[in-house]
């Protein structure tokens, strides 16, 4: 009988014992898990705020970022780098409609290409930086994606693709619509060339894009010889 107390009350001390632990060990960790969770979501919502301003119309469709150890090591000049880094900060439309569901389908296709290529060791070895920039004027949002390339191997170059939305009718619009939407023409885009003495001021062919400014529109052309200028120029919706 008494051996009989003795083996209970060890398995009671047993059984108190791994709560204890449980309670004391496991679950505070469990907690402290979680609370490094939160404490990284809390970051990562504050450096959003931080950057985007508490943003309620573009956000971040994603964010990625990779360093690539310089990989061409039977080749390698005095001028290549050690690292190449490539960031991608693609961004996406914050309406819950069809048709920006639809525009920010097409702005991730756009770049589908860096994005699955992100970490890839391609035969030349290149840095790429893409990100956005956007403003809203007379509830159209102009959105506008720069992507610059660079290679130690030689060539480098920026891209840009401008979007258009228009908030209050749930429309994409065109950079053509835009244009005559705030009366921006190329005869207003040369003038002004010609007005600063410019010697592509007759060159301008086509408008490429458009960023929209309470002071006045970027508005990025074509010239004849297929490059890409840029000027500032009075824009009033009409």
């Amino acid at each position: 009988m008494k051996n009989t107390i003795i083996i209970i009350l060890s398995i009671a001390v047993i059984a108190l014992g791994g709560y204890f632990v449980y309670d004391k060990v496991i679950v505070k960790d469990n907690e402290c898990v979680e609370k490094e969770n939160s404490n990284n979501n809390d970051s990562i919502s504050n450096n959003e705020t931080i950057n985007r301003n508490k943003d309620e119309y573009v956000g971040l469709a994603l964010s990625r970022y990779a360093m690539l150890e310089w990989y061409l090591s039977d080749d390698k000049m005095a001028s290549d780098p050690d690292y190449i880094v490539r960031r991608i900060d693609l961004p996406k439309l914050l309406f819950d409609t069809e048709n920006a569901k639809k525009l920010n389908e097409k702005i991730y296709n756009d770049y589908i290409y860096d994005i699955e290529n992100l970490n890839v060791k391609t035969e030349k070895p290149y840095e790429v930086e893409i990100t956005y920039d956007y403003y809203i004027m007379n509830n159209i949002l102009s959105l506008m994606v720069e992507r610059s390339a660079s290679s130690s191997r030689g060539g480098s170059g920026n891209s840009r693709r401008g979007y258009y939305y228009d908030i209050k009718n749930d429309e994409e619009l065109s950079v053509d619509e835009v244009a005559k939407m705030f009366d921006i023409t190329l005869d207003k885009v040369r003038n002004y060339n010609l007005s600063l003495n410019k010697k592509d001021s007759k060159n301008a062919k086509e408008i490429s894009s458009i960023m929209l400014f309470q002071q006045g529109c970027e508005v990025y052309y074509n010239t004849a010889s297929n490059v890409i200028e840029s000027v500032r120029v009075e824009c009033k919706k009409g």
